[in-house]
């Protein structure tokens, strides 16, 4: 039975695309029509946990799969540590593709350890707007000790913009203020990534 539902959130229809394996417009086509059966992320995952009817097998078991994983994220098991900028690629690796900007916060503890990511801000082509407090928020009520920021470049180039930078600095600031860490901003893309603190521009603005 389908839900009461509005939109699907745009910010999740790519990544569930890439989940389910889909390919180009029919791929999001698909992903967003499960999001509007379902309600959201969340009600898609609960229906591929209870075998509801609307999903193929093939969809059932990608969901299952990554339903597992989350879980034993949750449970505190395997939780990456996210000391390079590879690690913060791995994790954000579904944005790098998207047609529009996607700014995400990663929030861990002390060791390092991720505790959630969560999208600090959904986009154009080439901006998304947001203020430092969106992306500090989170971190506080996470109870976090430091925060890693990661955004994709559509446009394929992983060069950082004088906005990257500002906003890069001004976040910084506030976290010092915060008792927090800003570990690293990196810039994704199909092909690669750029780390900020690896460029030391995070040496610089601290």
């Amino acid at each position: 039975m389908d839900r009461p539902n509005g939109a699907a959130a745009p910010c999740d229809i790519e990544p569930l695309a890439e989940i389910l394996g889909g390919r180009g417009r029919r791929g999001r086509e698909r992903a967003a029509a499960l999001l509007r059966r379902f309600g959201n992320l969340a009600g898609v995952m609960e229906a591929a946990a209870a075998g509801a009817p609307g999903l193929t097998p093939s969809e059932a078991r990608r969901l299952a799969a990554v339903l597992r994983l989350w879980k034993r994220l949750d449970a505190g098991e395997s939780r990456p540590a996210l000391l390079s900028p590879e690690a913060v690629g791995a994790i954000v690796r579904d944005i790098a593709a998207a047609r529009r900007e996607h700014l995400v916060g990663l929030y861990v503890d002390a060791q390092g350890l991720l505790i959630a990511r969560e999208t600090v801000a959904v986009g154009t082509l080439n901006v998304a707007h947001a203020v430092p407090r969106d992306a500090l928020e989170p971190a506080l009520r996470l109870g976090a000790a430091a925060l890693i920021l990661a955004h994709n470049h559509p446009s394929g180039c992983a060069e950082p913009s004088r906005e990257d930078l500002r906003f890069t600095d001004a976040v910084a600031r506030g976290a010092r203020l915060l008792g927090l860490d800003l570990y690293d901003h990196v810039i994704v893309t199909r092909s690669g990534w750029t780390s900020l603190r690896g460029r030391g521009h995070l040496d610089q603005a601290s």
